[in-house]
């Protein structure tokens, strides 16, 4: 049965809110986040604006100088904990919302910014469209996404299994070929493995980080996950360890 985009948008912004442990499960979160803020270096932007900044990995690794700097988030408690450390910073604005609705009002910007967010979006082509419409002459934006082949692990053993399933990503020229009218300052896509105990270590893993690793509507049963499990352990082992695929893009680009 197809679910509503609400639906879909209600279960993810609670999935995250659940997350009161992220920090302590995202380290390839932190590492694109890292990798964006090298890239932006130094420089100066009068007005930003951040898409999905969540506990500010982003926000607080970047070295730039701004005069104001939205962050928009569908997590109210995320958004809360990141106010919390930001809280003696004026510049900073916070936005609760969807930015795939939100009405900027006719607001412009000289950077727009998203790491490990875009990836959720139910409509990414005309949410990424709209954006660019928000840049500023001469602005950038900048991004990390995860892409294909990432959890293509979990992909097979859901077929197998009949267990869970896996969010359907985009590949790297999905969203190069949206951003194809601005020119490109950076690209890099990177492709690691973490690795596990068992596949229970890594489903537990996985779901503290706010990603579920099932759909809200999949029936769970314990011959299915049993059998995941077993299918999941006997396929992509390595060294008495079982491992997961994470592949992402992080690029640049200017109007």
């Amino acid at each position: 049965m197809m679910q509503k985009p609400q639906s879909i948008k209600d279960f993810t912004r609670k999935s995250f809110d659940r997350a009161y442990l992220y920090e302590e499960f995202t380290p390839i979160q932190k590492e694109m986040a890292y990798l964006i803020s090298l890239n932006l270096g130094f420089e100066r932007f009068d007005s930003v604006l951040e898409i999905g900044s969540g506990l500010g990995y982003l926000t607080r690794s970047i070295n730039i100088s701004f005069n104001d700097y939205t962050c928009i988030d569908i997590s109210n408690k995320t958004l809360n904990k990141l106010k919390e450390k930001l809280k003696n910073q004026a510049k900073f604005n916070f936005i609760v919302g969807d930015v795939e609705n939100y009405d900027f009002s006719g607001r412009q910007f000289d950077l727009i910014l998203s790491s490990s967010c875009i990836q959720w979006f139910l409509y990414p082509e005309k949410t990424l469209k709209n954006l660019i419409r928000l840049l500023k002459k001469g602005g950038q934006i900048h991004l990390g996404v995860f892409i294909e082949p990432t959890f293509k692990e979990i992909q097979l053993a859901s077929i197998i299994s009949g267990f869970g399933s896996r969010l359907e990503l985009k590949d790297e020229n999905f969203y190069t070929n949206i951003f194809k009218e601005l020119d490109m300052i950076y690209k890099y896509v990177c492709v690691k493995r973490l690795y596990f105990q068992s596949p229970a270590d890594f489903l537990k893993f996985h779901k503290a980080s706010g990603a579920r690793f099932t759909n809200f509507d999949s029936l769970c049963s314990k011959k299915r996950f049993k059998k995941f499990c077993e299918f999941y352990k006997e396929n992509f082992a390595h060294n008495d360890k079982v491992y997961a695929t994470y592949s992402y893009l992080v690029a640049g680009f200017t109007m």
